[in-house]
Protein backbone atom coordinates (compact mmCIF):
# COMPACT_ATOMS: atom_id res chain seq x y z
CA UNK A 1 0.00 0.00 0.00
CA UNK A 2 1.94 3.21 -1.64
CA UNK A 3 1.89 6.14 0.44
CA UNK A 4 -0.13 8.06 -2.25
CA UNK A 5 -3.59 5.87 -0.77
CA UNK A 6 -3.17 6.87 2.45
CA UNK A 7 -4.24 9.50 4.94
CA UNK A 8 -2.59 9.71 8.24
CA UNK A 9 -5.01 10.62 11.21
CA UNK A 10 -3.95 12.67 13.64
CA UNK A 11 -3.98 9.69 16.02
CA UNK A 12 -1.24 7.24 14.31
CA UNK A 13 -3.97 5.35 12.28
CA UNK A 14 -3.95 4.94 8.68
CA UNK A 15 -6.80 4.40 6.18
CA UNK A 16 -7.11 3.19 2.77
CA UNK A 17 -8.31 6.01 0.53
CA UNK A 18 -10.79 3.71 -1.29
CA UNK A 19 -13.11 3.46 1.39
CA UNK A 20 -16.22 4.09 0.68
CA UNK A 21 -19.80 4.40 1.87
CA UNK A 22 -19.97 1.75 -0.14
CA UNK A 23 -17.70 -0.95 1.20
CA UNK A 24 -20.14 -1.92 3.75
CA UNK A 25 -18.69 -2.22 7.73
CA UNK A 26 -15.04 -2.27 6.13
CA UNK A 27 -13.81 1.05 7.90
CA UNK A 28 -13.28 -0.53 11.47
CA UNK A 29 -10.99 -3.34 9.56
CA UNK A 30 -8.92 -1.20 7.51
CA UNK A 31 -8.78 1.41 9.54
CA UNK A 32 -5.64 0.75 11.98
CA UNK A 33 -4.72 2.08 15.27
CA UNK A 34 -2.60 -0.28 17.57
CA UNK A 35 -4.01 -1.02 20.84
CA UNK A 36 -7.15 1.02 20.27
CA UNK A 37 -10.07 -1.13 21.63
CA UNK A 38 -12.65 -1.68 19.53
CA UNK A 39 -15.56 0.97 20.81
CA UNK A 40 -12.60 3.67 20.44
CA UNK A 41 -12.20 2.72 17.06
CA UNK A 42 -15.67 3.27 16.39
CA UNK A 43 -15.91 6.41 17.96
CA UNK A 44 -13.03 7.95 16.39
CA UNK A 45 -13.97 6.84 12.77
CA UNK A 46 -17.90 8.25 14.08
CA UNK A 47 -16.56 11.63 14.60
CA UNK A 48 -14.01 11.47 11.36
CA UNK A 49 -16.57 10.17 9.06
CA UNK A 50 -16.38 12.59 6.20
CA UNK A 51 -12.75 12.69 6.38
CA UNK A 52 -12.55 9.10 6.18
CA UNK A 53 -14.82 8.87 2.77
CA UNK A 54 -18.21 7.99 4.34
CA UNK A 55 -17.49 4.35 5.25
CA UNK A 56 -19.96 2.05 6.44
CA UNK A 57 -20.30 1.97 9.98
CA UNK A 58 -22.81 -1.18 10.60
CA UNK A 59 -22.86 -2.57 13.96
CA UNK A 60 -21.13 -0.01 15.44
CA UNK A 61 -21.21 0.66 19.26
CA UNK A 62 -21.47 4.39 19.88
CA UNK A 63 -23.25 4.28 23.19
CA UNK A 64 -22.98 7.41 25.41
CA UNK A 65 -20.68 9.02 22.55
CA UNK A 66 -21.32 12.81 22.10
CA UNK A 67 -21.81 13.42 18.38
CA UNK A 68 -24.31 16.84 18.39
CA UNK A 69 -24.26 18.65 15.67
CA UNK A 70 -22.10 15.95 14.18
CA UNK A 71 -23.23 15.45 10.01
CA UNK A 72 -24.38 11.49 9.00
CA UNK A 73 -26.59 12.21 6.09
CA UNK A 74 -27.46 9.17 4.55
CA UNK A 75 -25.03 7.09 6.59
CA UNK A 76 -25.32 3.50 7.56
CA UNK A 77 -25.77 2.66 11.23
CA UNK A 78 -28.06 -0.23 10.90
CA UNK A 79 -28.08 -2.75 14.02
CA UNK A 80 -25.77 -0.34 15.55
CA UNK A 81 -25.34 0.43 19.94
CA UNK A 82 -26.79 4.08 20.19
CA UNK A 83 -28.02 4.30 23.31
CA UNK A 84 -27.62 6.83 25.57
CA UNK A 85 -25.50 9.05 22.43
CA UNK A 86 -25.96 12.23 21.79
CA UNK A 87 -27.11 13.23 18.22
CA UNK A 88 -28.52 16.76 19.52
CA UNK A 89 -29.25 19.25 16.53
CA UNK A 90 -26.99 16.42 14.22
CA UNK A 91 -27.78 15.96 10.40
CA UNK A 92 -29.33 12.48 10.06
CA UNK A 93 -31.41 13.00 7.17
CA UNK A 94 -31.80 9.75 4.98
CA UNK A 95 -29.57 7.87 7.32
CA UNK A 96 -30.65 4.15 7.77
CA UNK A 97 -30.30 3.18 11.66
CA UNK A 98 -33.01 0.48 11.21
CA UNK A 99 -33.20 -2.23 13.90
CA UNK A 100 -30.71 -0.28 16.06
CA UNK A 101 -30.61 0.55 19.97
CA UNK A 102 -31.31 4.23 20.64
CA UNK A 103 -32.92 3.87 24.18
CA UNK A 104 -32.21 7.24 26.35
CA UNK A 105 -30.18 8.87 23.02
CA UNK A 106 -30.73 12.41 22.38
CA UNK A 107 -32.01 13.49 19.37
CA UNK A 108 -33.29 16.73 19.90
CA UNK A 109 -33.16 18.85 17.22
CA UNK A 110 -32.05 16.15 14.69
CA UNK A 111 -32.76 16.48 11.02
CA UNK A 112 -34.22 12.78 11.04
CA UNK A 113 -35.83 14.04 7.55
CA UNK A 114 -36.16 10.49 5.63
CA UNK A 115 -34.62 8.56 7.94
CA UNK A 116 -35.24 4.90 8.25
CA UNK A 117 -36.04 4.41 12.08
CA UNK A 118 -37.71 0.45 11.16
CA UNK A 119 -37.29 -1.55 14.09
CA UNK A 120 -35.24 0.68 15.95
CA UNK A 121 -35.68 0.83 19.86
CA UNK A 122 -36.47 4.46 20.90
CA UNK A 123 -37.70 4.01 24.47
CA UNK A 124 -36.55 7.02 26.64
CA UNK A 125 -35.33 8.62 23.35
CA UNK A 126 -35.72 12.75 23.41
CA UNK A 127 -36.90 13.48 19.84
CA UNK A 128 -38.12 16.71 20.55
CA UNK A 129 -38.18 19.49 17.99
CA UNK A 130 -36.74 16.78 15.56
CA UNK A 131 -37.74 17.11 12.26
CA UNK A 132 -38.96 13.65 10.90
CA UNK A 133 -40.52 14.44 7.64
CA UNK A 134 -40.75 11.44 5.57
CA UNK A 135 -38.48 9.16 8.31
CA UNK A 136 -40.39 5.62 8.35
CA UNK A 137 -41.41 4.95 11.46
CA UNK A 138 -42.98 1.25 11.31
CA UNK A 139 -41.83 -1.02 13.98
CA UNK A 140 -40.06 1.22 16.17
CA UNK A 141 -40.39 0.91 19.83
CA UNK A 142 -41.31 4.15 22.08
CA UNK A 143 -42.65 3.97 25.23
CA UNK A 144 -44.43 7.07 27.72
CA UNK A 145 -41.09 8.35 28.20
CA UNK A 146 -40.09 9.05 24.98
CA UNK A 147 -40.16 12.94 24.15
CA UNK A 148 -41.84 13.12 20.64
CA UNK A 149 -44.24 16.30 19.24
CA UNK A 150 -47.51 15.35 19.50
CA UNK A 151 -47.91 15.36 15.57
CA UNK A 152 -45.38 12.54 15.16
CA UNK A 153 -46.78 10.59 17.57
CA UNK A 154 -50.00 10.71 16.47
CA UNK A 155 -48.02 9.56 12.92
CA UNK A 156 -46.14 6.35 14.50
CA UNK A 157 -49.93 5.47 15.96
CA UNK A 158 -51.44 5.38 12.91
CA UNK A 159 -48.59 3.53 11.41
CA UNK A 160 -48.05 1.38 13.89
CA UNK A 161 -51.61 0.94 15.88
CA UNK A 162 -53.86 1.37 12.59
CA UNK A 163 -56.94 4.15 12.37
CA UNK A 164 -59.69 1.96 13.81
CA UNK A 165 -61.55 4.32 16.31
CA UNK A 166 -59.44 7.13 15.40
CA UNK A 167 -61.20 10.55 14.23
CA UNK A 168 -58.56 12.14 12.60
CA UNK A 169 -60.76 14.88 11.13
CA UNK A 170 -57.99 17.90 11.01
CA UNK A 171 -55.19 16.25 12.14
CA UNK A 172 -51.93 17.49 10.74
CA UNK A 173 -50.10 14.75 8.97
CA UNK A 174 -48.14 16.92 6.81
CA UNK A 175 -44.42 15.43 5.07
CA UNK A 176 -45.36 12.13 7.31
CA UNK A 177 -44.55 9.07 6.05
CA UNK A 178 -47.44 7.26 5.18
CA UNK A 179 -47.15 5.05 2.71
CA UNK A 180 -48.47 1.58 1.70
CA UNK A 181 -50.35 2.37 4.98
CA UNK A 182 -54.48 0.92 4.91
CA UNK A 183 -56.46 3.65 5.70
CA UNK A 184 -59.62 2.91 4.29
CA UNK A 185 -62.89 4.74 5.66
CA UNK A 186 -60.99 7.07 7.63
CA UNK A 187 -61.95 10.25 8.34
CA UNK A 188 -59.98 12.71 7.17
CA UNK A 189 -61.92 15.97 6.89
CA UNK A 190 -60.17 18.95 6.80
CA UNK A 191 -56.76 17.42 7.25
CA UNK A 192 -53.53 18.62 6.53
CA UNK A 193 -51.69 15.73 4.41
CA UNK A 194 -49.49 18.61 2.04
CA UNK A 195 -46.30 16.98 1.00
CA UNK A 196 -47.04 13.54 2.67
CA UNK A 197 -45.66 10.53 1.46
CA UNK A 198 -49.07 8.86 0.16
CA UNK A 199 -47.44 6.31 -2.04
CA UNK A 200 -49.58 3.17 -2.71
CA UNK A 201 -51.53 4.31 0.40
CA UNK A 202 -55.42 2.42 0.57
CA UNK A 203 -58.17 5.26 1.07
CA UNK A 204 -60.61 4.02 -0.07
CA UNK A 205 -64.35 5.19 0.85
CA UNK A 206 -62.29 7.57 3.11
CA UNK A 207 -63.72 10.78 3.80
CA UNK A 208 -61.17 13.94 3.06
CA UNK A 209 -63.60 16.90 2.52
CA UNK A 210 -61.82 19.76 2.27
CA UNK A 211 -58.52 17.88 2.87
CA UNK A 212 -55.25 19.86 2.00
CA UNK A 213 -52.97 17.71 -0.06
CA UNK A 214 -51.03 20.12 -1.88
CA UNK A 215 -48.10 18.41 -3.79
CA UNK A 216 -48.70 14.76 -1.58
CA UNK A 217 -47.45 11.74 -3.27
CA UNK A 218 -50.29 10.12 -3.78
CA UNK A 219 -48.85 7.79 -7.18
CA UNK A 220 -50.66 4.56 -7.47
CA UNK A 221 -52.85 4.97 -4.42
CA UNK A 222 -56.19 3.75 -4.10
CA UNK A 223 -58.99 6.18 -3.67
CA UNK A 224 -62.00 4.36 -4.60
CA UNK A 225 -65.52 5.84 -3.41
CA UNK A 226 -63.45 8.65 -1.70
CA UNK A 227 -65.50 11.45 -0.39
CA UNK A 228 -62.98 14.16 -1.70
CA UNK A 229 -65.32 17.45 -2.27
CA UNK A 230 -63.33 20.74 -1.90
CA UNK A 231 -60.22 19.07 -1.07
CA UNK A 232 -57.36 20.98 -2.27
CA UNK A 233 -54.86 18.54 -4.53
CA UNK A 234 -52.74 21.51 -6.18
CA UNK A 235 -49.72 20.13 -7.88
CA UNK A 236 -50.19 16.15 -5.95
CA UNK A 237 -48.96 13.37 -7.72
CA UNK A 238 -51.62 11.11 -8.40
CA UNK A 239 -50.37 9.10 -11.44
CA UNK A 240 -51.51 5.53 -11.21
CA UNK A 241 -53.68 6.66 -8.39
CA UNK A 242 -57.58 4.76 -8.46
CA UNK A 243 -60.39 7.71 -8.00
CA UNK A 244 -63.13 5.97 -9.82
CA UNK A 245 -66.86 6.57 -8.33
CA UNK A 246 -65.02 9.38 -6.10
CA UNK A 247 -67.20 12.30 -5.13
CA UNK A 248 -64.64 15.12 -5.92
CA UNK A 249 -66.96 18.07 -6.36
CA UNK A 250 -64.74 21.50 -6.13
CA UNK A 251 -61.84 19.67 -5.53
CA UNK A 252 -58.45 22.14 -6.72
CA UNK A 253 -55.97 19.64 -8.69
CA UNK A 254 -54.45 22.50 -10.81
CA UNK A 255 -51.35 21.59 -11.34
CA UNK A 256 -51.93 17.76 -10.37
CA UNK A 257 -50.31 15.04 -12.51
CA UNK A 258 -53.10 12.66 -13.04
CA UNK A 259 -51.17 10.47 -15.84
CA UNK A 260 -52.46 7.47 -16.36
CA UNK A 261 -55.02 8.02 -13.09
CA UNK A 262 -58.74 6.15 -12.78
CA UNK A 263 -61.75 8.45 -12.46
CA UNK A 264 -63.98 6.16 -13.54
CA UNK A 265 -67.57 7.23 -13.05
CA UNK A 266 -65.98 9.45 -10.80
CA UNK A 267 -68.10 12.91 -9.62
CA UNK A 268 -66.00 16.11 -11.35
CA UNK A 269 -68.04 18.51 -11.22
CA UNK A 270 -66.76 22.13 -10.40
CA UNK A 271 -63.20 20.21 -10.34
CA UNK A 272 -60.71 23.02 -11.07
CA UNK A 273 -57.74 20.54 -13.69
CA UNK A 274 -56.16 23.81 -14.81
CA UNK A 275 -52.80 22.94 -16.06
CA UNK A 276 -52.98 19.20 -14.76
CA UNK A 277 -51.48 16.32 -16.58
CA UNK A 278 -54.56 14.02 -17.61
CA UNK A 279 -52.22 12.32 -20.45
CA UNK A 280 -53.59 8.48 -20.40
CA UNK A 281 -56.25 8.62 -17.82
CA UNK A 282 -59.73 7.17 -17.71
CA UNK A 283 -62.57 9.73 -17.10
CA UNK A 284 -65.26 7.44 -18.66
CA UNK A 285 -68.97 7.70 -17.80
CA UNK A 286 -66.89 11.10 -15.39
CA UNK A 287 -69.45 13.84 -14.68
CA UNK A 288 -67.70 16.96 -15.55
CA UNK A 289 -70.08 19.61 -15.47
CA UNK A 290 -68.63 23.06 -14.50
CA UNK A 291 -65.25 21.18 -14.65
CA UNK A 292 -61.99 24.10 -15.59
CA UNK A 293 -59.53 21.90 -17.99
CA UNK A 294 -57.97 24.98 -19.44
CA UNK A 295 -54.32 23.61 -20.23
CA UNK A 296 -54.75 20.32 -19.24
CA UNK A 297 -52.78 17.95 -20.61
CA UNK A 298 -55.29 15.36 -22.45
CA UNK A 299 -53.23 13.56 -24.66
CA UNK A 300 -54.80 9.57 -24.86
CA UNK A 301 -57.49 10.58 -22.26
CA UNK A 302 -60.47 8.40 -22.77
CA UNK A 303 -63.84 10.16 -22.26
CA UNK A 304 -66.17 7.46 -23.04
CA UNK A 305 -69.46 8.72 -22.10
CA UNK A 306 -68.44 10.74 -19.46
CA UNK A 307 -70.78 13.71 -19.15
CA UNK A 308 -70.13 17.93 -19.93
CA UNK A 309 -72.06 20.98 -20.58
CA UNK A 310 -71.52 24.28 -21.71
CA UNK A 311 -70.35 24.79 -18.00
CA UNK A 312 -67.22 22.59 -18.95
CA UNK A 313 -64.20 24.50 -19.85
CA UNK A 314 -62.24 22.61 -22.21
CA UNK A 315 -58.19 23.07 -24.05
CA UNK A 316 -57.78 25.10 -26.63
CA UNK A 317 -59.60 23.44 -29.41
CA UNK A 318 -60.26 19.86 -28.00
CA UNK A 319 -63.63 18.65 -29.23
CA UNK A 320 -64.90 16.37 -26.20
CA UNK A 321 -67.28 14.69 -28.69
CA UNK A 322 -63.87 13.22 -30.99
CA UNK A 323 -63.78 11.09 -27.60
CA UNK A 324 -67.49 10.06 -27.66
CA UNK A 325 -67.97 12.28 -24.53
CA UNK A 326 -71.62 12.80 -23.91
Amino acid sequence: MGEDNLVDTSGGAYIDGNISADNDFVGRDKIINVGESSRDRDYRVAQNWEKYGRPGMRGYDLARRDLSDKVFAKADLRNSNLSGTDFNGANLSEIDISKSNLKGANLSRANLSKANLSKADLRGANLSKANLSWADLSEIEIDASTQIESKWRLVWEIVNLGIIGRNLTRANLSRANLSKINLSRAELGAAKLGLADLRGVNLSKASLMFASLVVADLRDANLERARMQGANLSRADLSGADLSLGKMMLANLKGANLKGANLRGANLEDVNFENANLRGANLDEAFLEGANLEAADLEDISLFKAWHDETTTWPSGFDPSLYLAT
